[in-house]
């Protein structure tokens, strides 16, 4: 029980740096409204942080859940920030591209050094989930600061 609760709190603190970098992306192409409190800013990163973990943790099926999560990041972008629609979706889906392919490129290379089934190592609670999950992250981190310049 208590390796469940570690794990759940690793799950979580992988989706709050996610929401983290996806704020700092949006934040550079788009102004925040002015309207919008600093608590209520704060509040949307912990609440779209554990909505996330709950997406993830819930198996249904992985475009659902894909497609469900890029309307929710379309939705706080609209509600949160400043511009037009078309400066929205269009900072949404460069977000969404360089997460989808940090993802992927990290799962697809690890899994051909330790010879092991992608699904295996996505749904395992083992070194080699922790180890893909940050380094996934660190390449989503690099992506989206060059991106940014």
């Amino acid at each position: 029980m208590p390796q469940l609760k570690l794990w759940i709190l690793y799950e979580y603190v992988l989706c709050l740096v996610e929401v983290l970098l996806f704020y700092g992306f949006i934040s550079t192409t788009l102004e925040r409204h002015k309207r919008v409190k600093k608590g209520w800013y704060y509040l949307s990163i912990i609440l779209l942080s554990i909505l996330i973990l709950i997406l993830t943790e819930i198996k249904i099926y992985s475009m659902i859940r894909t497609i469900l999560l890029y309307l929710i990041l379309l939705f706080i972008s609209y509600i949160l920030f400043q511009g037009n629609i078309k400066e929205k979706v269009f900072s949404v889906t460069m977000f969404y591209f360089f997460l989808i392919l940090s993802d992927i490129l990290i799962v697809s290379i690890f899994s051909a050094f330790i010879e092991k089934d992608i699904k295996n190592i996505i749904e395992t609670q083992a070194w080699h989930r922790i180890l893909l999950s940050q380094i996934s992250k660190l390449l989503l981190f690099i992506l989206l600061r060059m991106a940014k310049k």
